[in-house]
């Protein structure tokens, strides 16, 4: 067994409970308890920590808005009662389970998405599976190095910069919360 860390994410700002209304009733079925609860302290975020394995990374969490917004966009891509509530590396998304039966954390992986839904369970819960991101260990071997890009529209670079400095500034929470 593995010991329970707790993560920290960069939030947003939280999201309220007419957000998450709005967001049940737009995707047909309620979002599982404990989502509902990290985005009413988070509303997403980029996670601080965000590996998970070799293959699952963590770029970031989704809030109320995005939750909709992938979940019409994946729709029959993936489960009916599945919800997208991150986005990994490499263009793949981590799913929750939205039933009352199960709430358990899968990757996605738009890979092997032609032989039925491409799914790999990583977590009986989302608490346990943010519980196992860790900060990304070392690689041994040659350091990256430097390379240069030409910047096509400099006003869309600097709006990429503005995006960054601000999710690296914004105040961060442990998660999950300690147990009471």
């Amino acid at each position: 067994m593995f010991e329970r860390m707790r993560a920290s994410v960069r939030r947003k700002a939280p999201a309220t409970k007419r957000e998450i209304a709005a967001a049940d009733k737009a995707l047909g079925f309620a979002i599982p308890e404990t989502y509902r609860s990290f985005l009413m302290v988070t509303n997403g975020g980029q996670p601080v920590q965000n590996y998970f394995s070799a293959m699952v990374g963590v770029q970031e969490f989704l809030g109320v808005r995005d939750l909709i917004r992938y979940r019409a966009m994946m729709e029959g891509r993936i489960p009916p009662r599945m919800l997208p509530v991150a986005t990994a590396e490499g263009g793949n998304f981590i799913l929750l389970a939205a039933s009352k039966d199960q709430c358990a954390v899968y990757f996605w992986d738009h890979e092997h998405e032609g032989g039925g839904f491409p799914l790999h369970e990583l977590a009986p819960s989302f608490d346990d599976f943010v519980s196992r991101l860790t900060a990304r260990p070392a690689v041994a071997g040659p350091q990256p190095r430097v390379v240069n890009v030409t910047v096509r529209d400099p006003a869309i670079f600097q709006e990429l910069l503005k995006r960054d400095k601000e999710m690296r500034d914004a105040p961060t929470v442990e998660w999950p919360p300690e147990p009471r």
